[in-house]
């Protein structure tokens, strides 16, 4: 699958908070060139006012904001926490797969949500997701979708 690219995956234990764990999620857009810094900032904005609307699932969120000028090209990147974070005040706002995606227009990224609703609409896949400790894993799990 398209959606998972190494360079863009990292793993951690835990983060203090979910502002912490969207700087950290972001990072690898940001090195990348998929995003300016200031992409980071403008997503930390947006849950404060909004709150975590990309909370998709148990443990897992899909961080975005609507296209601007922070988002140089489409992108997605995923963070992996062993501990939860807490986006909100109750357990329904846990999350231990935090994505982020850039998109550069309403449509472009389309692609990358039809995999993401594949991979994750598949049963098997989401429970053994929770068992991926490295990027092989990862490759090794995507056997499953094809």
């Amino acid at each position: 699958m398209k959606i998972f690219k190494k360079e863009f995956i990292q793993f951690a234990d835990s983060v203090s908070d979910w502002k912490e764990a969207l700087k950290l999620a972001s990072k690898p857009l940001i090195e990348n060139e998929n995003v300016k810094s200031e992409f980071v900032e403008k997503l930390i904005s947006e849950t404060e006012r909004l709150g975590p609307y990309y909370i998709l699932a148990k443990d897992l969120a899909l961080a975005h904001i609507s296209p601007e000028e922070s988002i140089n090209k489409n992108g997605l990147s995923l963070l992996f926490l062993n501990n939860q974070v807490n986006f909100k005040n109750d357990s329904s706002g846990n999350v231990k797969f935090l994505f982020i995606l850039a998109a550069v227009d309403g449509d472009s990224h389309l692609d990358i949500l039809k995999d993401l609703s594949l991979a994750f609409g598949n049963k098997e896949f989401y429970e053994k997701f929770y068992n991926v400790k490295t990027f092989e894993d990862i490759i090794e799990l995507t056997k499953i979708l094809n």
